[in-house]
Formats: structure tokens, C-alpha cells, sequence
């Protein structure tokens, strides 16, 4: 490669990371602005979120995926009946096991998304309710897997129940909730929760 004399030589992947920036700051909100402006400065470094450059688009695209599940309770047209008090004792389960296991926010919240999808698809295609109080356990089993660092036990989880509610289960009983779940969502266990917004807010 020739290069001219006395010219400072740059890096061809500099010239296009500067050019990258340019183009993505012209769709940035002026918050998100001043944290990439913030990256080289020590005071601020601390406080700045961690891709400023994506904070928008990912926004935008979570905003896309949002959307309302749907009402199942006291549904009269077919086997489903799931009353509202019901629900709420259903969600109040989730709500103990979470605070017991010292679970984080993100795992109530797609513990009770992934309960309330299943009972909506339930409800859509005629089929009757599981026990509530099984669902509770297995969505809060399923949330921690995902949301959480460290592996949940089935084993523990039955003994909490039978210890605490006086509920038995036994692990294969979960076992086939699990599988019914991940049927009937079609492995689409995300969802756009509540944090995230309110992080970005």
C-alpha cells in the first residue's frame, strides 16, 4: 500500500467505525447522545449505559413485539374456567416462590406472562385448564432457567410445595406441563416485559 509522506497513516477499520458513528448518531435521541459522548470521559464513563449506540433501535424493536395477551378468565364458550380470584391465587404463588428462591423481577414478571399465555391458547382452542397450582411452579421453574444464573432444582421446588402448601407433585407430572407449554407457545418463551421499559424511561 502507497502512502503519502507526512501524511498520518489510519487504520481503514477507524475510518469505518468513525463513519458508522456519524451514521447512527443522526438517529439517536439526544439522551443516548450524551452517554456515546461520555465514553471516553472517566466522571461519566460509570453512568453511561452499556451500548448507547443500540439503546434506540432496541427500544423500537421491543415496542414492535409488545402486545396484549388476551382475556381468559371466566371464559363461557368452552372447557376453560378460570375465575379471576383463581388467577390472582395463581399469581400470588408465583409472587412466594420468587420472594422464597430470592428470584430476580424479570423472573416473576415471565413466570406470570408464560402461565397467562398457556391459559389463553388453552382457552382459544377449548381445552381445559391445568392445576393452577402446578402451573404456578413449573412457569416459575421455567423463568428461572432462563432469567436466572444459577440452575433451578425440580427436586427442591417439590419439596418447597409439599413443605409450604401441602401440594403433591411429582417431577414428571411437571415434566409434561413443561413440554405442554413449550408446545403451545412454539418455543416463543420471551416477552417484552415491564423492566425494560422502565430502564429506558
Amino acid at each position: 500500500m502507497y502512502i503519502k509522506q507526512n501524511t498520518p497513516y489510519e487504520c481503514p477499520t477507524d475510518e469505518m467505525v468513525r463513519r458508522w458513528k456519524q451514521e447512527i448518531e443522526k438517529s439517536l435521541p439526544a439522551i443516548d447522545l450524551i452517554d456515546l459522548a461520555a465514553e471516553n470521559n472517566y466522571f461519566y464513563a460509570s453512568k453511561r449505559q452499556f451500548a448507547p449506540e443500540y439503546s434506540q433501535s432496541s427500544y423500537l424493536s421491543m415496542l414492535e413485539k409488545e402486545f396484549a395477551i388476551g382475556d381468559y378468565l371466566d371464559w363461557q364458550e368452552g372447557l376453560m374456567r378460570v375465575s379471576d380470584q383463581a388467577r390472582r391465587h395463581m399469581i400470588t404463588l408465583i409472587e412466594d416462590l420468587n420472594r422464597l428462591k430470592k428470584y430476580k423481577e424479570e423472573t416473576l414478571y415471565l413466570a406470570a406472562s408464560l402461565a397467562d399465555r398457556l391459559l389463553v391458547n388453552l382457552a382459544v382452542k377449548n381445552k381445559e385448564a391445568p392445576c393452577l397450582i402446578k402451573l404456578a411452579v413449573i412457569t416459575t421453574l421455567m423463568a428461572a432457567k432462563l432469567e436466572e444464573p444459577v440452575q433451578p432444582s425440580y427436586n427442591r421446588m417439590i419439596r418447597l410445595a409439599a413443605s409450604d402448601w401441602n401440594v403433591v407433585i411429582t417431577k414428571q407430572e411437571l415434566a409434561d406441563l413443561e413440554g405442554l407449554i413449550i408446545r403451545m407457545l412454539d418455543f416463543d418463551l420471551h416477552f417484552t416485559g415491564p423492566i425494560p421499559f422502565l430502564e429506558r424511561f
